[in-house]
């Protein structure tokens, strides 16, 4: 039978998950993130994007998804057919590729940069980003009654910092609170360094697909909104996807 948890400020059910799970997952998550501190920006030319819009079928794990040419970040990936994973570099809030028009943002190397990274690949694990939040993040808040991040939380989420000495060093957690099925990400804590900070989150996507997406922390306030056009994009690239098959 699925276990009920409680965490203040949020209820859901979850398949309880083991050690080995956890920390496979734990040990995938820290290289994942180490990847999403860094940054695109200034680099957009000389990543090889190309300005031509005309969607390509890509099949991941044997789901069709129609993907425009100009919101792919590789030049390897921008095939039709079989792939392993697809890597996206995105305009927000246009939920668009690159363009000539565009070109700036694309540059962008400002703390608020308007860029999201999204990659989509088969799924490797029941648990995303919610299902991580009681089964894993939990664990290591540094107090789990009270919030404790650096700043405040945008409204409707709460925050927890994570405990040093645990892989998550200097990172923040961000949840929806009184939600069974909550919105959750993880970003980078201000250190000092004037760098700009990153936010990530896992979400599942088609029938055994899932996503992550990369943004700007400043656009944690608009989560609401990175969320549906997320979804709404992906679904999209669905729905065309086996319209084209």
């Amino acid at each position: 039978m699925a276990t009920t948890h409680t965490l203040k400020g949020f209820r859901s059910s979850h398949w309880p998950i083991t050690l080995l799970a956890v920390a496979s997952i734990l040990a995938g998550l820290v290289g994942l993130f180490q990847l999403a501190i860094g940054w695109l920006g200034g680099e957009a030319l000389k990543a090889g994007f190309t300005t031509d819009p005309t969607p390509i079928l890509v099949t991941l794990d044997a789901e069709p998804l129609s993907v425009p040419q100009n919101m792919i970040r590789f030049s390897d990936q921008r095939r039709s057919g079989p792939a392993k994973r697809i890597d996206m570099v995105i305009h927000w809030p246009s939920m668009e590729g690159y363009s000539p028009a565009r070109a700036d943002a694309f540059d962008d190397i400002t703390p608020d940069a308007p860029i999201l990274f999204v990659s989509i690949a088969p799924r490797m694990t029941e648990v995303d980003s919610t299902g991580r939040l009681i089964n894993l993040y939990s664990r290591f808040f540094d107090d789990p009654s009270e919030p404790t991040t650096s700043g405040p939380a945008p409204d409707g989420l709460v925050g927890r910092t994570l405990r040093q000495g645990h892989g998550y060093d200097n990172e923040e957690i961000f949840f929806e609170a009184g939600s069974t099925d909550p919105f959750v990400a993880r970003c980078a804590r201000p250190d000092g360094s004037g760098l700009p900070l990153t936010c990530l989150r896992e979400i599942h996507v088609g029938l055994n697909l899932s996503a992550t997406y990369r943004f700007r922390r400043p656009l944690l306030d608009r989560w609401h909104q990175l969320e549906a056009g997320i979804q709404a994009m992906i679904h999209s690239m669905e729905e065309a996807g086996r319209r084209a098959e």
